[in-house]
């Protein structure tokens, strides 16, 4: 029993210095109207479960770093339906479609 417990402590501190090396993946992707294929610049990207926040550039275009295996990213842009989508960190060149909303703006 005594030599299972100082196995165990002495694994505990190589496991979790195994897991805190996890590499860093970037996730890359472009937001375009699914309506047209044209992409949408200034679309909101959430990487839900980090503080992270990326805004398409003109390309719709966005790119993202993280040590996580999956992430679910919101993407919101005004005039289309928010899109939420889970992502594996080894995906690469996402394409996200924003559908248009059907709702006129108030006044």
């Amino acid at each position: 029993m005594k030599k299972l417990l100082l196995f165990l402590l002495a694994a505990f501190p190589v496991l979790m210095a195994c897991a805190q090396n996890k590499t860093e993946k970037t996730i890359t992707g472009q937001v375009v109207s699914a309506t047209d294929q044209l992409p949408v610049p200034g679309a909101r990207v959430v990487f839900a479960g980090t503080r992270f926040t990326a805004v398409t550039d003109s390309a719709g275009s966005f790119s993202f770093k993280s040590k996580m295996d999956s992430v679910t990213i919101h993407v919101l842009f005004i005039g289309y339906m928010p899109l939420q989508q889970r992502v594996s960190m080894n995906a690469s060149n996402i394409r996200m479609e924003l559908r248009e909303t059907q709702e006129a703006l108030k006044d």
